[in-house]
């Protein structure tokens, strides 16, 4: 875990605060296949995930840098939420091909990221989630940023319904679990933000209303009853590794998630190699952070030594020098994607806390 920090700290951007998706570029998530991107950018997931890393970790001043610097470029560039931006919180283009060779002769080659133009829903999760977690520590808001989060809690409450790409950015735009879940978490801290007197002069009632609403379309439309499962997206039975997030925003540590959790692991793990959803094996290697997103799972639901085993068995993944990538591929062996991988590196943090609050609690 202290490799995994000291590598974090290596990726944020000292003049603006922001965190680095990853140091590389363009590395394939298959060999000879197409699926390279630019990472070098700052996506609100990872400083989500970040700014809850920092705080477990006690870095106060990356916390403080994290936070400044995703408040800032959303309003900079608002008002609607971006997927990413770049290091100086300014919005980017979409890719475009270079007529180059890639690694390992793998084409096309990307210059920058398709992803900037779409729209996922769980961005507003991941805002909210982050400005939950720091406002508990102590922190507080101004007034400015409060006007922010309550015009976003209002589009959250208005696009919740709408198809998006996901976790995932994929070009299938489907009613996503993930994204119905991550809505909810938004509009639920919406509501305890405001309960806990941090925003003032929201439509509560439209809010509460809302997170009701958004709980039911998960309870009905997103899940397998073949699987007994939270599904991938609505009315299907094929399942994504994602969907294990509900268990660190509180949205489901009962006996769906449980169930859910067996069926993750029968049909998209290979020992602690987990792949991101249904048929992803089929074009690229098993995704690093899901195996540390079972992990959490695994201890919220109280199963806590299947979580310290497969614990253990995800710490060998790093290289020799305690680095990891995005995806591994499971026949090989072999790195792939862009390294070092700060959504694998946070979610490997985010998992040993996990751990160590339950160790505190017994």
């Amino acid at each position: 875990m202290t490799r995994s920090a000291l590598l974090l700290k290596t990726l944020i951007a000292e003049d603006t605060g922001a965190i680095s998706a990853a140091a590389t570029t363009l590395l394939r998530e298959r060999i000879g296949g197409g699926k390279n991107w630019d990472y070098r950018f700052s996506w609100v997931r990872d400083s989500s995930f970040a700014i809850d890393a920092f705080l477990n970790l006690g870095l106060n001043k990356e916390v403080q840098s994290a936070f400044s610097w995703l408040l800032t470029a959303i309003k900079d560039n608002g008002p609607e939420l971006h997927v990413f931006y770049t290091l100086a919180g300014a919005i980017t283009s979409s890719a475009v091909e270079l007529g180059a060779t890639g690694y390992r002769n793998s084409r096309p080659v990307h210059c920058g990221n398709d992803a900037s133009n779409q729209l996922q829903l769980g961005n507003y999760c991941d805002v909210f989630d982050s400005v939950y977690r720091y406002l508990i520590k102590g922190n507080v808001l101004d007034v400015t940023s409060e006007v922010l989060l309550r015009d976003l809690a209002e589009r959250c409450c208005d696009e919740w319904m709408q198809s998006d790409s996901g976790i995932w950015e994929l070009n299938d735009i489907e009613q996503y679990a993930i994204s119905k879940i991550n809505c909810w978490v938004a509009v639920d801290r919406a509501v305890k933000l405001f309960e806990r007197g941090h925003l003032h002069g929201g439509d509560i009632a439209r809010w509460r209303n809302e997170r009701y609403a958004v709980r039911a379309f998960v309870r009905k439309r997103c899940r397998s009853t073949k699987r007994n499962s939270y599904s991938f997206y609505a009315d299907t039975d094929e399942l994504d590794a994602s969907v294990l997030l509900c268990a660190r925003t509180g949205f489901d540590i009962g006996p769906r998630l449980v169930s859910t959790i067996e069926a993750i692991s029968r049909e998209l793990c290979h020992g602690a190699l987990d792949y991101r959803y249904t048929r992803a094996e089929e074009s690229e290697g098993a995704f690093v952070a899901c195996t540390f997103w079972l992990v959490e799972a695994l201890a919220a639901v109280g199963q806590r030594e299947s979580a310290t085993m497969l614990m253990d068995e995800d710490i060998c993944l790093v290289n020799d020098v305690g680095v990891l990538a995005e995806q591994i591929d499971r026949s090989k062996g072999e790195f792939l994607g862009n390294v070092p991988q700060t959504l694998s590196h946070l979610a490997l943090i985010n998992a040993a806390y996990s751990l160590r609050r339950i160790g505190s609690n017994n």
